[in-house]
């Protein structure tokens, strides 16, 4: 049984990202790409610099990212501010808490962060975007789908913008040739130079019983653009939350941290079971205790136990696999524990989950479920020490 567990959990996590075609990996301080690269790149660091062209997909975790050379596959990238002038010519998916794009995008994008602006160039397909304030100075060639407090239109739009939003602000010379369909208390600001050939339709809410009466017909494709958008802006949200909580674990407490991924590769049939075991019966538990006054107080510790667990398992995912895979990488005995393994691993940990829609759940949920086992352990280890 271990045997098998061992073998499925390290064959559908790897084999996908990094086999299916020649990668190279890059992990530093400070990462400068300025060599012309014919397969996928890997990029972790504090400050990165990709001024070079890249052939394949382009995966970046980072504190300030800046990317200048042309991609011509997917670009993933994840940091605090984010520069993109260069061209991509597929995908773009970027989170960070400021994201500037200049360059043009061959397909769709999705942002998420406190600041994004599309300040110049053109977006081939549809912008997916959530954020505190969002710029569209550029040109989309789509629909803009908006989740924001603040969005401004200066841009041109050939599909519609649908959004769930407080103020929109469409600005003079703004070019809108589909509908704009929005959810807001407020009215949108248009000016008068600005030019919609459809619709302007907005969801009024009845402040009596907040039902929402909407005026207008949504088909089904932008009811899903809509949902789609704001199921990838909560992966790029958890995969912010789990690049901290890794982060805090290599960083802060490394020793623990190693003796834990150590427990999960030696016996990952032992832990997988130990985390599986929880979420069976421990909602059970749970239930059996609040039926009997005695049993709440017990029942609220374990809750607290529970979410402290899923918070370790939350960084300590990524920060497995990433141990993993620079302990292949540079040839050594022991797991390597440092903040940039744990980075890459939750990096591609998510992009596993993102990519290879069943296989990459069933993996990421295996792992996960070891890593739940790893920390169930670690508390009970503790719980006997002070004991």
């Amino acid at each position: 049984m271990k045997r098998f567990y061992s073998i499925f959990a390290v064959v559908a996590l790897i084999s996908a990202p990094l086999f299916a075609s020649a990668a190279t990996f890059k992990a530093d301080d400070s990462v400068t790409i300025n060599d012309a690269l014919e397969d996928d790149l890997y990029v972790a660091g504090a400050m990165v610099n990709v001024t070079s062209p890249i052939l394949g997909d382009v995966f970046i975790a980072g504190a300030n990212i800046n990317v200048s050379g042309e991609v011509s596959e997917d670009l993933f990238v994840v940091g605090s501010n984010v520069n993109l002038t260069g061209n991509i010519g597929d995908d773009l998916r970027v989170a960070g808490s400021n994201v500037t794009i200049n360059g043009d995008i061959g397909g769709d994008v999705l942002a998420a962060g406190a600041l994004v602006h599309l300040a110049s160039g053109t977006i081939g397909g549809d912008l997916y975007a959530s954020a505190g304030v969002i710029i569209i100075d550029g040109n989309i060639s789509g629909d803009l789908v908006v989740n924001g407090a603040e969005v401004t239109i200066n841009g041109s739009i050939a599909g519609d913008i649908i959004g769930d939003l407080e103020e929109l602000n469409i600005a003079e010379g703004a070019v809108i040739l589909g509908n704009v369909e929005y959810k807001s208390n407020l009215i949108a600001e248009i000016a008068e130079g600005a030019s919609i050939i459809g619709e302007v339709l907005k969801t009024e809410v009845k402040e009596s019983d907040d039902a929402v009466v909407v005026d207008m017909d949504v088909d089904e494709e932008k009811i899903m653009a809509v949902v789609g958008g704001v199921l990838g802006t909560l992966v790029f949200l958890k995969l912010i939350a789990a690049l901290l909580v890794a982060l805090f674990l290599a960083l802060s407490i490394p020793k623990t941290t190693k003796g834990m991924v150590l427990s999960a590769t030696k016996r990952p049939g032992a832990a997988f079971l130990r985390g599986l075991l929880l979420f069976i019966a421990g909602p059970v538990i749970l239930g059996l205790l609040f039926i009997t006054v005695v049993g709440i107080p017990v029942a609220l510790v374990l809750i607290a136990m529970w979410m402290i667990i899923g918070v370790i398992s939350l960084g300590l995912t990524g920060t497995l696999l990433g141990s993993w895979l620079f302990q292949v990488a540079k040839k050594q005995d022991a797991p390597v524990i440092t903040w940039v393994s744990a980075v890459v691993g939750t990096l591609v940990m998510t992009l596993i989950i993102v990519v290879v829609p069943f296989i990459g759940w069933l993996a990421g949920a295996i792992v996960y479920l070891m890593t739940v086992g790893v920390a169930l352990e670690l508390i009970y280890k503790k719980y006997k020490e002070l004991n």
